[in-house]
């Protein structure tokens, strides 16, 4: 466990997001890569848009946390 939290502690921010994008968006097709949906259209959708930035953003904090 102590291993992830450094490797999340270590790894940019940056370089995650193209890692999550590329395999969630490109690959696997769970997630939009591009564009953004307003939450008045489609609150489903809005929450899919944003799934990938705020994890990407949230790692270090957590491994923050966690270490």
């Amino acid at each position: 466990m102590d291993v992830l939290a450094l490797a999340g502690f270590a790894l940019p921010s940056f370089w995650l997001a193209l890692v999550l994008v590329t395999v969630f968006a490109v690959l696997v097709r769970i997630f939009p890569a591009t564009g953004y949906v307003p939450p008045e259209v489609s609150p489903g959708q809005w929450l899919r848009c944003l799934v990938l930035p705020m994890t990407a953003l949230a790692v270090h904090g957590i491994a923050v946390i966690a270490k």
